[in-house]
């Protein structure tokens, strides 16, 4: 079954390899064969470690996932994007530090401050359309043209001024295909599949479209309350230079290695590819064109993620090790989480543990850590310690185990975060260094604020919540599921894992793993109406809908 992919990677290395057992073993458990499942290819200096498919492609039918299962890979597309726009600056037809002006004229206020090289490193500053309220409305129309979809965000102020800071960016990528377009006369899909495709031996990679998501067979799919459910539609045009790709992990490696041996581009402009940004104020970024740049125990690794509804995607790759780990999954929401499963394989591969040994820490020592955080102005990271447990809590967000490592530095319990504290010049902790597996780390100082206490949970009658139980919609085709299974209550929104809530009173009920509440309101003839969630400081209402 091996002999195709075999044919394609670089010749074998005498070496001791890892066994692929322990490989098969991790996505094994991630992925059970009676649902949505994943394809995965592992490979170590030419040696395939494992290639193998897990779980369903789909669930009504239930047909198999395959090694070589056709995938929306959503995000992961960003690299390719950003190959091409090099390819064009490489013949002189693009140029890095030319701005959104000299090539679309009008489209925005600001353009003459933006350049190719700001968009390809989510440094520009445009608001994304992706994070805009109305983008679930938008993502099932159809046959979305790139300028259409900028015209969405195109009279809205910036969020910031070219290069001060990184916020990653869909719009920026999007604006990209027209640039492609204007370079190549080419669209997107067609400069994809009929330019790069070729250059790298690629054979399943694709511009997703109706037709070619249908006969890809793979179905995506989101975690409900009653199992699994088709993902909601989206139009493949709307993610564009994006998120648009189809692919396989076959092609992403063959792609992969392509790249790096310098068959798109001369290797110099790869480097460039792989090297982290720098903002105007000489910070790091921890993203280059298209790739995450990252470090793990002292090793280089450029990778990217994917999320487009019914897929999770990630692929990863050691440019001196020649690791390349690529997870296919097509399932949204929750757990498995494809970025880990391939942190975990790497450190298969590699023959290293994925977290260093816990080192000691008193209860005492603990307390130094205690505290408020400043992320921005709207969030905090909150530190709080129980005996010489440390726990941390993003706003609106889990509050997590982390584990001490030593020298300041703690991991984050079955995530790739970390974080370091910082101390002044007397030794007292003053802020801290948080990063996650992709992207350079973050400081946050700490703030004179109190630590905020969270509700208390009371007894009620479990039989109260029947009356709650139900779906109720905060925004079309999103929905909040809520149903009691015996004393326990539960809720749960689209696309997302169920969690328990606890009773603060009979009417409202928080959740423990995240600063979350809901309330139930009821008519004036005792009828439950809507609930509102309050998240991040927001009251969200939402109408009861069955």
């Amino acid at each position: 079954m091996l002999k195709s992919l075999y044919a394609i990677l670089i010749p074998l290395a005498l070496q001791a390899q890892p066994d692929p057992t322990a490989l098969d073993t991790i996505f094994r458990n991630a992925y059970p064969a009676d649902q949505p499942g994943a394809s995965v290819l592992v490979v170590r200096d030419g040696t395939i470690l494992l290639h193998q498919s897990y779980g369903l492609a789909d669930v009504a039918n239930a047909t198999p996932m395959k090694p070589n299962s056709i995938h929306k890979i959503g995000s992961i597309t960003k690299q390719f994007s950003a190959i091409a726009v090099l390819r064009l600056v490489h013949e002189g037809k693009l140029d890095l530090d030319k701005t959104v002006d000299d090539y679309v004229p009008g489209l925005l206020s600001y353009g003459n401050t933006i350049t190719v090289r700001h968009l390809l490193t989510h440094t520009s500053g445009i608001p994304s359309y992706t994070n805009q309220p109305n983008f679930m409305d938008n993502m099932g129309k159809a046959d979305w043209a790139t300028l259409d979809i900028l015209r969405l965000t195109s009279d809205m102020e910036p969020e910031f001024a070219a290069g001060e800071a990184y916020n990653y960016n869909n719009s920026a990528y999007v604006l990209l295909a027209e640039l492609i377009k204007q370079a190549s006369g080419m669209s997107y899909a067609q400069y994809v599949e009929t330019v790069m495709a070729p250059l790298a031996g690629l054979t399943s990679t694709q511009y997703g479209t109706d037709a070619t998501v249908k006969a890809s067979g793979t179905i995506g799919y989101s975690p409900s309350a009653e199992g699994f459910q088709v993902a909601r539609h989206i139009d493949m045009s709307f993610p564009g230079a994006a998120g648009s790709l189809l692919s396989t992990v076959t092609d992403l490696y063959k792609w992969t290695v392509a790249v790096d041996a310098g068959k798109l581009l001369p290797k110099p402009l790869v480097d460039e590819a792989w090297t982290s940004a720098v903002l105007n104020n000489g910070e790091p970024t921890g993203y280059g064109y298209g790739w995450s740049v990252s470090e793990w125990q002292g090793k280089r690794i450029v990778s990217h993620g994917g999320g487009i509804p019914g897929f999770v995607t990630f692929a990863l790759w050691l440019p001196e090790e020649k690791v390349f780990v690529a997870v296919l999954g097509n399932r949204d929401g929750g757990n498995p989480n494809p970025e880990m499963l391939s942190y975990e394989a790497m450190g298969v591969a590699l023959g290293l543990p994925l977290y260093p040994e816990a080192s000691p820490l008193s209860a005492d020592q603990a307390k130094d850590y205690a505290g408020v955080y400043k992320v921005d102005e709207s969030s905090r990271r909150i530190i709080t310690v129980e005996g010489n447990q440390v726990k941390s809590q993003r706003t609106g967000g889990s509050i997590m185990d982390i584990v001490y490592i030593g020298d300041d530095t703690f991991y984050y319990l079955g995530s790739l975060s970390r974080v370091t504290f910082t101390r002044d010049a007397s030794g007292v902790v003053d802020g801290m260094l948080f990063s996650t597996g992709s992207g350079a780390a973050a400081r946050a100082p700490k703030v004179d604020e109190a630590i905020p206490t969270g509700p208390v949970e009371v007894s009620i009658d479990p039989t109260i919540f029947d009356a709650y139980a139900g779906e109720y919609e905060l925004a079309p085709g999103f929905t909040l599921k809520v149903w009691r299974d015996g004393d326990a209550f539960w809720t749960q929104a689209t696309g997302q894992a169920p969690f328990n809530v606890y009773p603060e009173s009979e009417t409202r009920f928080f959740l423990k793993v995240t600063t979350a509440a809901i309330e139930f309101a009821k008519n004036e003839l005792g009828e439950i109406t809507h609930l509102t969630l309050y998240q991040a400081g927001r009251a969200m209402p939402a109408k009861k809908i069955n």
